[in-house]
């Protein structure tokens, strides 16, 4: 069986460093930068982190 070869896009990536909407700090109070990616980016990590997979189910 053989593995097919995508071809690689030699287009251009755009990457914008400082995104005015990105400093909006809405979610401030969870990651403490005015950047809400970082913050969620923060917030998601941590609630992975957590160990529930012995955890009681509420009744």
């Amino acid at each position: 069986m053989t593995k097919r070869k995508t071809k690689k896009s030699n287009e251009p990536t755009t990457v914008v460093a400082n995104d005015p909407e990105d400093r909006k700090g809405a979610l401030k109070t969870i990651g403490g930068s005015q950047s809400d990616h970082w913050n969620n980016t923060l917030a998601n990590q941590t609630v992975q982190a957590l160990w529930v997979k012995n955890s009681y189910e509420q009744e």
